[in-house]
């Protein structure tokens, strides 16, 4: 049962999903998510950034978790140097795509963004089990 297909697209179509959505985004030239403030355009990217990683960590930490049977913190840990992975190429692509560049600043955000969401994810979840 725990390998059936269901099983299989449930758990590693949403991260393959994701990390498309992910990558048609960066191939976008000269990207502009909020129209007329440069300000506002800025920090939405930069918590786009952030909520784009941290989300794909937690999909992979869901693949460790569920199908491997990986403990917690591991799990965390190695969905977290996953999306890290996914994050640099994603920089690295970037170089690639006219009026984008890749960032070591902006891979700090996708980083910083990772670090949240597991931070927030682990909280709760050891919170639920009391």
């Amino acid at each position: 049962m725990k390998d059936s297909l269901k099983n299989k697209i449930f758990y590693y179509l949403p991260p393959v999903i994701w990390m498309a959505i992910i990558f048609y985004f960066s191939s976008q030239p000269g990207l502009t998510v909020v129209k007329g403030s440069v300000e506002a355009d800025a920090i939405t990217r930069k918590f786009g950034h952030m909520f784009e990683f941290g989300f794909l960590a937690f999909l992979f930490y869901r693949i460790l978790a569920q199908r491997f049977s990986v403990s917690l913190l591991r799990s965390l840990f190695f969905g977290s140097a996953l999306s890290l992975m996914y994050a640099a190429s994603d920089e690295f692509h970037q170089t690639f795509t006219p009026l984008r560049e890749g960032t070591v600043r902006d891979w700090t955000y996708d980083a910083s963004g990772v670090v949240v969401f597991l931070l927030v994810f682990y909280l709760i979840k050891k919170r639920l089990k009391k």
